[in-house]
């Protein structure tokens, strides 16, 4: 087994290429492991380095071609966050998230008073206990057949707000 090791260990570092073809391996299954941008930047600088190994580049300028290829890579994504976006996931609002923003029917009284029963209102066919939001001091109350906004979830109330009228 020592044997076999150490030949590995000894053709790693007489084929360049074998080690960069490792490192593309080994962070490019780091990074379809995780959820975000992690080690993107050094699959593409091992990529560039085993190009360069190809062309006849000495060992030495390969690890140049690696360091720049990955630091600049990783600055540009930083740098270009539209592009970024793009290559991460996106969130997509789903469940409790979806609502906000929406319109909602009041079906029992909401209001924002201070120890007030908690309304209801109806979001696409769901029913939801209900709280108006507060405003400086006034009270808002909203009587059962009003559209209003869904501004926020906290916790299993939503807390709503009146409709934009624009």
């Amino acid at each position: 087994m020592e044997t076999l090791l150490c030949i590995l260990i000894a053709n790693i570092c007489l084929n360049p290429l074998i080690f960069w073809l490792i490192v593309i391996l080994v962070t490019a299954v780091i990074e379809g492991m995780t959820v975000s941008l992690t080690s993107i930047w050094f699959t593409f600088g091992a990529l560039c380095a085993a190009i360069a190994y190809w062309c006849g580049c000495s060992f030495t300028a390969q690890i140049v071609v690696f360091l720049v290829v990955s630091l600049s890579s990783l600055i540009l994504s930083f740098k270009f966050r539209p592009i970024r976006k793009f290559l991460s996931h996106q969130v997509i609002a789903t469940n409790y998230e979806a609502s906000v923003g929406q319109t909602a029917l009041v079906i029992k009284e909401v209001s924002s008073q201070p120890g007030a029963v908690v309304g209801q209102i109806k979001i696409k066919q769901q029913v939801w206990s209900a709280v108006a939001q507060s405003k400086a001091g006034q009270i808002q109350c909203f009587a059962p057949g009003a559209l209003v906004k869904v501004v926020a979830i906290k916790g299993v109330h939503a807390i709503v707000d009146a409709l934009d009228d624009k």
